[in-house]
């Protein structure tokens, strides 16, 4: 009995470990969905909350939503490579946009990325990304994402749902 035992954990031992090499990966792809719920207006932004949108409240001027991006030792931002946010333009002639930007932890300083627009005619769903310069140049700094919903337009309401991100 004992003899099998040890031949076991002889033959058993490379085996497992043989296992645990093969099946380990290098890197891991992590997705995660941040809700508009957790975004904040701006101030003087006009903005209605619910429980699966945030829309724009104003027949006058832009909503500017800042919505924090989580990051972690699952996914950092300096990692993030693909990052959409899903919104609703209902204003033909103004521009949704979405601008990725970090703030520094130290001082009152922070740096956007180049910024992306909807069209100006543009009416329905979109789902933008923008430049994610500043979030992988400044890992140690605290990223969000500036979202830019027109005003208000013959009843229609812009909104924005939530930001996708992956790497």
């Amino acid at each position: 009995m004992v003899r099998l035992l040890r031949l076991g954990v002889w033959f058993g031992a490379p085996a497992v470990a043989a296992f645990l090499l093969a099946s380990a990966t290098t890197s891991e792809a992590f997705e995660r969905r941040v809700s508009a719920f957790y975004c904040a207006p701006a101030q003087g932004s006009t903005v209605w909350f619910t429980g699966h949108r945030v829309y724009s409240q104003s027949s006058s001027s832009i909503a500017q939503l800042l919505c924090p991006v989580p990051s972690d030792t699952q996914l950092p931002h300096a990692a993030v490579t693909t990052m959409f946010a899903h919104g609703y333009d209902g204003n033909p002639t103004d521009v949704a946009s979405v601008g990725c930007c970090v703030s520094s932890p130290s001082t009152t300083i922070g740096t956007c990325g180049n910024p992306s627009f909807t069209p100006v005619s543009f009416v329905g769903d979109f789902s933008y990304s923008c430049t994610l310069s500043g979030w992988t140049s400044n890992p140690s700094w605290y990223p969000y994402v500036n979202v830019g919903l027109p005003a208000v337009h013959g009843g229609v309401k812009s909104s924005l749902a939530g930001i996708y991100l992956s790497n």
